[in-house]
């Protein structure tokens, strides 16, 4: 989590980038 200042920011910055929630994509990619 290096650069964020909280994981509520992590996942508003991934949602943006991604589409999706942080947790939306692991379940998308370890299936």
């Amino acid at each position: 989590m290096v650069g964020f200042a909280n994981n509520s920011h992590f996942s508003t910055a991934f949602k943006k980038y991604f589409g999706m929630s942080p947790t939306e994509y692991a379940a998308k990619y370890t299936e």
